[in-house]
């Protein structure tokens, strides 16, 4: 089981590493620490890997139940006694659909 914290950029960990001092805290959710300022915005990181993974995992779930056969369905049957019958089909030309002004 990965900790949400290991997708954290360098630069992010390395600064979450620094040692507390005057204006840090440490996150609620993986105990780093990290300035005040910046708190907002790191538990704002967290909720969007929780998204990302619970997407994620639907969308694996959603795969695998529809992986499996599909029911394929039936082709038409000719209707028994009837031969190939011609169907005339008159076109149109293009200009019939437009008016004259």
């Amino acid at each position: 089981h990965r900790n949400s914290w290991n997708s954290l950029s360098e630069e992010d960990a390395k600064l979450m590493m620094q040692p507390i001092e005057g204006s840090k805290t440490r996150c609620p959710v993986c105990n780093k620490p990290v300035q005040e300022i910046k708190l907002a915005e790191h538990l704002d990181f967290h909720t969007a890997l929780t998204l990302q993974r619970q997407i994620e995992s639907e969308l694996r779930s959603q795969d695998s139940a529809s992986s499996g056969p599909s029911p394929k369905r039936k082709m038409p049957q000719p209707k028994k006694g009837n031969k190939k019958q011609k169907v005339s089909v008159q076109s149109k030309n293009i200009a019939s659909f437009f008016k004259k002004i």
